[in-house]
């Protein structure tokens, strides 16, 4: 008998233990496939939207087709040098694009015009109002007689070419919708890199090689008194002004924040799969102890 109820003893501790080992692997599974299907896509965007650089046979086993859709004032530069750097001919480098090389009576180069892809492209999308600053940046520091980093001069500015000609100034005003009719991956710019890296890891890159450059505008030219860290706060925007760019860039800003909301609830999905995971772990490390102690303890 008093064998027999050990082995009871010790068979309920056993399945007690192993139920709780199975909910340990089980959330920790579960973590693992959420972490999967958030990675699953290089921008988070692609479930919410749905045409460079030619074939660049990076080795003779794993040929890569993919072209680049070069959406100005979004880390274009940076991509295009990488590119360039490993075999790919995109964005300036690629001599096969066409497109509007005049947009009404403004002058743009053919790599920063919206264009129809014959293979798998990409393209990166940047939140609205960083990009106008980006712009503003560029503008004032390299090109216009003067800058001064305060709202009043950039209210002034942006209210003269947000009533201007948008494809002036090489396109840089064209709204980034306007590039998405042919873009297959949408990578957002605050995850640049790291969707970057994905994209190309699955297609046979090594991660340490999908390293980008930080290239930061204005690159020369820019004058002595040019601020490149200078920003704005939304918030200072005049009202006309604001509901100047609101109009203009409505679907762009659209975008942004269906990426955004999307990358909340992703965030917080992972955060709460922690805690899960981690109050598993420590249950399951406080049942191991009271099953050690229980097997310890003499038989009556």
């Amino acid at each position: 008998m008093v064998a027999r109820g050990a082995d009871v003893r010790g068979g309920g501790s056993r399945r007690m233990w192993n139920r709780w080992v199975t909910c340990v692997l089980t959330g920790l599974g579960g973590l693992l496939l959420l972490a999967v299907s958030l990675g699953r896509a290089p921008a988070g965007l692609n479930s919410v939207f749905s045409g460079g650089g030619s074939l660049a046979e990076v080795n003779a086993s794993n040929p890569v087709s993919l072209q680049f859709i070069h959406i100005p004032k979004t880390g274009g530069t940076s991509i295009e040098l990488w590119g360039k750097a490993n075999g790919f001919r995109w964005g300036k480098y690629d001599k096969s694009l066409s497109g509007d090389k005049k947009r009404g009576s403004y002058h743009c180069n053919t790599w920063h015009t919206p264009q129809n892809m014959s293979m798998e492209s990409f393209c990166v999308v940047r939140k609205p109002f960083d990009r106008l600053q980006s712009e503003f940046r560029h503008r004032t520091c390299a090109k216009d007689a003067q800058m001064s980093c305060d709202s009043a001069f950039f209210n002034a500015w942006a209210r003269r070419i947000l009533n201007g000609p948008l494809d002036a100034n090489d396109c840089h005003l064209l709204p980034q919708t306007t590039y998405l009719a042919h873009c297959d991956n949408v990578l957002a710019f605050d995850e640049m890199q790291e969707q970057f890296t994905r994209l190309l890891t699955e297609r046979g890159f090594s991660a340490s090689d999908t390293t980008l450059e930080v290239v930061r505008q204005p690159r020369r030219n820019a004058r002595s008194d040019c601020d490149p860290d200078c920003t704005i706060d939304y918030d200072a925007l005049d009202d006309d002004v604001r509901t100047r760019f609101e109009t203009i860039y409505e679907d762009d800003i659209d975008l942004w924040r269906r990426y955004a909301n999307r990358r909340l609830r992703s965030l917080r999905i992972i955060e709460r799969e922690q805690r899960r995971v981690s109050f598993l772990i420590q249950a399951a490390a406080r049942i191991k102890i009271r099953t050690d102690r229980s097997r310890r303890e003499p038989c009556d």
